[in-house]
């Protein structure tokens, strides 16, 4: 089995430039509520607000559940990337890849297996599993997937 660190790719420390920030965009769920009016709307409008600001000094990519990209796009500038797949939850640091880069200029990911923090039973995890994965190849990553 080849590793990220085998292939020469390695993960850069947090401080250094990079080219975009990925978010998830919060769907319906347990946590969030399913009134776009009421809890949902709120936090949907916040992160929306977090995209927005970033996306002043850099690129974002916002993905969202099936069927939000439509809502996503009235709260976000036009400039950011939305993309669709099925997701659970709104935390892409934690279901999202780690990526990694190599001397040569390749840029690489690690996609973890998600668990939602030990199935702390607080979220649905199902839809998450992807996520790492799905990034990295938006992104044109060269994926690696944990054991």
């Amino acid at each position: 089995m080849t590793t990220p660190r085998l292939e020469g790719f390695s993960m850069p420390p947090e401080w250094v430039p990079h080219e975009r920030t990925w978010m998830e965009f919060p769907p319906v769920n347990d946590g969030f509520g399913d009134d776009a009016d009421g809890d949902l709307g709120r936090y949907r409008r916040v992160w929306a607000s977090v995209a927005n600001t970033i996306n002043r000094f850099e690129p974002v990519s916002l993905v969202c559940n099936l069927g939000d990209g439509e809502v996503a796009r009235t709260m976000v500038d036009a400039s950011i990337e939305i993309h669709e797949t099925p997701i659970g939850d709104s935390w892409a640091r934690d279901s999202g890849p780690t990526f990694l880069t190599h001397p040569d200029g390749r840029l690489g990911a690690t996609h973890w297996k998600f668990n939602a923090w030990g199935d702390a039973g607080f979220s649905d995890w199902t839809d998450e599993q992807h996520v790492g994965a799905f990034i990295a190849g938006l992104a044109g990553a060269q994926l690696f997937s944990s054991p």
